[in-house]
């Protein structure tokens, strides 16, 4: 075999590899507002656990976050559905640890379409910041998403094993305790 080819076969190995590694995300970003010296930690929505992720037709979640320290203990938690079609997202009720909640839409669903043509359903969620650090570090946490055609379920960390949302929201954690 020859070596460019070698290195081509690598390239793909590599890049199929960090692309799958859950722990690997985007960073927080913060901020320090001019009005009131506040500090906000945000972080972008990173894709849950799914069940078969090579297939096209199976519903992806995502979770993010937003803190602002001028909200002393409320945050949000920024959900997005990513598919074939769109969805209105109603409600969200979480399980973690064995604990259930539910949390209401806080607004009205925002759509967009990507450059792949996955359409994409968006929604917050008010929370306590206490909530989020349980998802953070919970062993087993599942999402039933309910939607205006039925729910969908993701795990976003499934007997210690967490996806991509899971390791960027302790990333997300960390920031805010800074």
């Amino acid at each position: 075999m020859s070596n460019i080819l070698q290195l081509i076969l690598f390239s793909i190995f590599s890049l199929a590899l960090f692309s799958c590694s859950a722990n690997l995300g985007f960073k927080p970003e913060t901020t320090i507002s001019g009005f009131d010296q506040s500090k906000t930690v945000y972080i972008r929505p990173h894709g849950n656990l799914v069940n078969n992720a090579w297939s096209l037709s199976e519903q992806g979640s995502s979770l993010g976050a937003e803190w602002s320290e001028s909200n002393g203990n409320r945050a949000l938690l920024h959900l997005k559905i990513a598919g074939s079609e769109y969805f209105g997202i109603t409600k969200l009720h979480l399980n973690i640890d064995g604990v259930k909640s539910s949390l209401k839409a806080n607004g009205v669903t925002d759509f967009e379409i990507n450059s792949l043509s996955l359409k994409t359903s968006s929604q917050s969620f008010a929370t306590d910041l206490k909530t989020i650090e349980n998802l953070a570090y919970a062993k087993n946490a599942w999402l039933r998403i309910f939607t205006t055609d039925g729910y969908l379920e993701n795990a976003v960390v499934k007997d210690g094993v967490g996806g991509k949302s899971y390791y960027a929201l302790q990333r997300f954690m960390d920031e805010v305790k800074k």
